[in-house]
């Protein structure tokens, strides 16, 4: 049985078996299985050639194997990001300041002291006006010192009776009246001698039957004497007969009234 399985290695694989049963076969024998085994070799070597063959004709044809410069199905991503370029900031540059807005200094103008009562002296104005019902008379401070002084406002004004009561009249401090314009209220400074001017009017004309009523005394106060009346008395017959009295502020010029 192994004799048998033998043979059949030895027809089917040519010098498959040993040295020692190839020396006791005969020449013949010896011929017959070289030209066996030289076939063999002649049959690899043709299915070699054909597999090559068609190895080559498949790369003609678009087959087998990738090309090497075969596009890939997924494109490449970059290995690396390129760091971004940081231009430099120069040097030694100065940063510009806002320029400040130039303000307005006001212009602050000294006047002299107030004037007191004891430097200034009181006189009618001989210049006076009645219209429609109305009558106006004008007063003039004079500045009797020897140092400048000053005035603003309006002068305080009181009307009396001869017994010295206060007659029930209402005095008006205001800057336009029917028979002047509107007057502003500066500070008029006074050099020694100089002068400031006032006016103060009255209704003439009785309304709804009330009586005219007429001081014997007038006492003025001139503007930033304080609430202790320090003024002067004089007598006069100046009256109203609406129970009103209509005082302006003091001015530079009698033509200012």
């Amino acid at each position: 049985m192994a004799d048998d399985e033998q043979s059949r290695l030895g027809d089917a694989f040519p010098g498959a078996d040993d040295d020692g049963a190839d020396a006791n076969r005969t020449p013949i024998d010896r011929r017959g299985r070289r030209w066996a085994s030289a076939t063999l070799w002649r049959r690899f070597a043709l299915l070699a050639l054909l597999v090559g063959l068609s190895g080559a004709l498949a790369a003609r044809s678009g087959f087998g194997a990738a090309s090497a410069t075969s596009t890939p199905l997924y494109p490449l991503l970059p290995t690396t990001t390129p760091a971004p370029t940081i231009t430099p900031v120069p040097t030694g540059t100065p940063i510009p300041t806002a320029t400040p807005i130039p303000t307005a200094t006001p212009t602050l103008t000294a006047y002299a002291q107030p004037c007191l009562a004891s430097q200034l002296q009181l006189s009618f104005v001989p210049k006076g006006g009645a219209a429609m019902g109305h009558a106006v008379a004008y007063f003039q401070f004079t500045n009797d010192g020897s140092a400048a002084c000053s005035l603003r406002g309006f002068p305080t004004v009181r009307l009396l009776d001869a017994a010295g009561r206060l007659l029930p009249i209402k005095v008006v401090q205001t800057t336009q009246a029917y028979l002047w314009p509107a007057i502003p209220i500066n500070t008029i400074e006074l050099a020694p001698g100089g002068p400031a001017y006032f006016e103060a009017q009255v209704d003439t004309v009785p309304t709804s039957g009330q009586a005219c009523l007429t001081a014997a005394k007038t006492l003025v106060s001139p503007p930033q004497s304080g609430p202790a009346f320090a003024g002067f008395v004089f007598s006069d017959n100046l009256g109203s007969c609406d129970g009103s009295l209509y005082v302006s502020p003091v001015v530079a010029r009698v033509s200012d009234l």
